[in-house]
């Protein structure tokens, strides 16, 4: 009962019929597994057939129209979702005191085979529910986790292996036969997260539930099954809604995409030297094209995107005597024209302008019927430059305030119990649409999910509706990032333009948020705290929000595993912005704990003590070592009495410092060092 039927959607998500998408390319099941699912269906198919004759028989002709009535609520029940409503009629609603199915096999069950009575028993042990795809085995089946129950199963079905994708969910029975494990009946249509993160809130609230499992008797009483049937059903028409409305596209400025191009008329002696004319307008640049010299327009920075250098903001070309000017809004058309009107003068004459909104693009894209040709794929260096585009604009995107969450961040959205599933929701999308483009622009979220902390399994619980309170899921766990779940990170720490270079190689966890990782500097370098800091990494800096500081993120959620993907990797600690100390800090590689010396931080080696507090930067720290090596200048006692007595700029014992985190540190022997050893032990106490 569980196949697709050809004219349902395919669940691909493609929007096409199956039959006209997914169902050609099947395959017959080839595995021992597979061939025994197909032959347990093979048995319950007429058997289905004997229990609904019986059963018209036994209760009368409307039986199925009583009990389809319930699900109808939302609208009536379309010969499609018979798939599943037959098998859920016959095996899992009562009627009267037992299932149909249930009521048969103690009538007739000793006129079955041996075979058949198991796979009927198997089926009325068949559970609905909320499935969603982990894995997909393509021509084997598909790795399922139970939404609601949190259970784990591997379903043996090669038609919805063809087309299932991950992340999406199935509302199905789930039917285990002992050796295998296969559909019972699904419903056409799965749901993308968003829709089916709404109808988890929905039973959850039906259920009253709100432990993050729900016990398996909760799930199958009839109340349940129909409130999963009537809020799949809703969720289905909502999806379909939300797929017709048309994409609100803006660019990165936050305006309505149109393209526009402005059509001037200019002069016949100007036409030579116009661009170049152009190109003397701040920020813009003259290019040499095969089919015209071109002159780009752009400002610094991007409103959007906080690590972008610059914004490109239209375009200026000549073609058939007529300058063109080309922007992706209105309101960056106006701003340009009057910029060029303003140069030219007289040189040119304005005709017309022509707008293309993003929704007529999309309209004549989807009514063109001529078969989309593959781009060719771009050669390594061009593919390495779009992958260091993608992986910053994530890394942006983390800490970027979104309408979605209300304002919020997606890193505030993770630490949030009502956004939470939102944010998880909105991932797995990404995720989805990611996996159609080719592999050389797909981005890797697990990167992203580590970076915010989220588990996209165990952090999907549904978030309430809006009036509707639950108690706050999961907190994120504090050992989550881009790396294993215990790994360290080797550090080499250097203050800047200092000479002899001051320098610590240190070790800490990768899921170090970034203030403990502040305190971790302060004791590593010798710093008193004094004064305010940063982080600076990909053209974004991290530290304590101040108002007088609006460029400064938020540093408290962030992890510096996110910050330090692999070795090589670098970034900037700046401590005092009076006397702006800035240090060095890349990443030398990623290990393992040592199972014997898991205490972290602790530092490996180092050579020479950090300066003073407030002795004036590099600048003042030469002329305060000057001071103190002099004894007859005149400055130096007053200097001396200034740093406490005696400075040696040469001391530095890592054991002390390792010291100030655990009272009992050991060196590990394994890996050697980096440089000169500097290093002692320090034996327990």
């Amino acid at each position: 009962m569980s196949s697709i039927s050809r004219n349902s959607q395919c669940p691909c998500g493609s929007g096409k019929k199956y039959k006209q998408c997914c169902l050609g390319q099947e395959e017959p099941a080839t595995s021992p597994l597979g061939r025994l699912a197909r032959q347990r269906l093979r048995t319950e198919r007429p058997l289905a057939q004997d229990i609904m004759a019986w059963a018209e028989g036994t209760y009368g002709d409307s039986w199925m129209a009583a009990g389809l009535h319930g699900a109808a609520a939302v609208e009536p029940v379309d010969p499609e979702e018979l798939a599943l409503m037959v098998p859920w009629l016959l095996y899992q609603l009562p009627h009267g005191l037992q299932p149909p199915a249930a009521a048969f096999l103690a009538q007739r069950g000793t006129r079955l085979s041996e075979f058949e009575r198991t796979t009927l028993q198997a089926n009325l042990a068949g559970r609905l529910s909320l499935w969603e795809v982990h894995r997909v085995e393509p021509g084997v089946g598909l790795e399922l986790h139970d939404r609601l129950s949190q259970e784990m199963r591997f379903v043996h079905d090669v038609s919805c292996s063809r087309s299932a994708q991950r992340w999406m969910t199935f509302l199905a029975i789930v039917v285990d036969y002992g050796d295998v494990t296969a559909f019972g009946g699904l419903h056409p249509r799965p749901l993308m997260p968003v829709e089916s993160t709404d109808v988890i809130a929905g039973i959850r609230r039906f259920l009253r539930v709100r432990t993050k499992s729900l016990p398996a008797k909760r799930m199958q009483t009839p109340e349940a099954q129909l409130a999963m049937i009537v809020e799949w059903r809703f969720a289905v028409g909502e999806q379909d809604r939300r797929r017709m409305e048309p994409r609100v596209m803006q660019n990165t400025d936050g305006d309505p995409l149109v393209l526009c191009t402005d059509h001037f008329h200019v002069a016949e002696a100007d036409r030579p030297t116009i661009l170049e004319s152009l190109a003397t307008l701040e920020d813009s640049h003259l290019d040499e094209h095969e089919d015209g010299d071109v002159v780009s327009f752009s400002r610094p920075g991007n409103q959007l995107h906080a690590g972008w250098d610059n914004t490109l903001v239209g375009r200026a070309r000549m073609q058939a005597g007529l300058l063109l000017l080309e922007t992706n809004s209105v309101k960056r058309a106006d701003a340009l024209r009057k910029r060029v009107e303003r140069l030219a003068g007289t040189r040119i004459k304005h005709q017309r302008r022509e707008k293309r909104s993003a929704e007529s693009m999309m309209r004549e894209a989807q009514a063109d019927p001529a078969p989309r040709v593959a781009r060719p794929e771009p050669p390594a260096e061009i593919r390495a430059v779009m992958r260091e585009m993608l992986e910053r604009h994530y890394l942006t995107w983390l800490d970027t305030a979104l309408p979605a969450f209300g304002g919020r961040t997606p890193r505030e959205a993770a630490a949030s119990a009502t956004l939470r599933p939102q944010l998880v929701a909105m991932l797995k999308e990404f995720e989805i649409e990611d996996r159609r483009k080719p592999e050389y622009e797909r981005h890797d979220f697990g990167r992203t999910w580590a970076a915010l902390g989220l588990d996209p399994v165990s952090d999907s619980a549904a978030a309430p509706r809006r009036g509707v309170s639950v108690a706050p899921s999961k907190p994120i766990a504090t050992n989550a990032r881009p790396w294993g779940a215990i790994d360290v990170l080797e550090l080499m720490v250097t203050l800047r333009d200092v000479e002899p270079r001051i320098w610590r190689r240190l070790r800490v966890r990768a899921n170090i948020t970034l203030p403990a990782f502040h305190d971790v500097l302060q004791r590593v370098m010798g710093w008193t705290d004094s004064h305010l800091h940063l982080f600076r990494a990909g053209g974004i800096e991290y530290g304590v929000r101040d108002d007088e500081l609006p460029q400064i993120r938020s540093e408290k959620s962030v992890r510096l595993g996110t910050l330090l993907l692999k070795p090589g990797d670098r970034l900037v600690y700046e401590y005092d912005f009076g006397d702006s100390w800035e240090h060095d800090i890349e990443l030398l590689r990623v290990l393992p704990p040592d199972p014997g010396h898991g205490k972290y931080p602790f530092v490996l080696e180092g050579a020479r003590a950090c300066p003073p507090e407030d002795c004036g930067g590099v600048p003042g720290y030469e002329d305060l070592l000057r001071v103190l090596a002099d004894r007859r200048d005149p400055e130096h006692k007053n200097t001396q009495r200034w740093v406490g007595g005696a400075f040696d700029p040469e001391a530095f014992e890592a054991s002390a410092i390792n010291g100030l985190f655990h009272r009992t540190w050991v060196l590990p022997e394994e890996p050697p060092p980096i440089g000169r050893r500097t290093l002692h032990k320090r034996e327990p106490d």
